[in-house]
């Protein structure tokens, strides 16, 4: 669970999305659904459909000044530290 310091646009293109929230509440995304993730609310995307996932997100921040915080410690994550996406998580530009 993270969340980000600038808004974000989500867009289902493809499977189900779960979008699970810090006090239990979830909500699922299907193909066509749009959601907007305020900057600073913390989220985690799961992939729950049998279909392969696929969702398109923009932030309102470059990748510069765009910051992933954790959950749990409250602190930045350095997206250079080695966290890497799950598999089959691909990042087109």
């Amino acid at each position: 669970m993270h969340c980000h310091n600038a808004d974000q646009t989500f867009y289902c293109v493809e499977g189900e999305c779960t979008v699970h929230f810090p006090d239990g509440g979830s909500v699922v995304m299907t193909p066509g659904s749009l959601a907007l993730m305020p900057g600073g609310h913390f989220y985690q995307l799961e992939s729950s459909g049998v279909e392969q996932m696929v969702m398109l997100g923009a932030r309102g921040l470059n990748s510069e000044q765009s910051l992933k915080i954790d959950f749990e410690t409250r602190k930045p994550v350095d997206a250079k530290e080695g966290r890497t996406p799950p598999t089959g998580t691909r990042v087109l530009v």
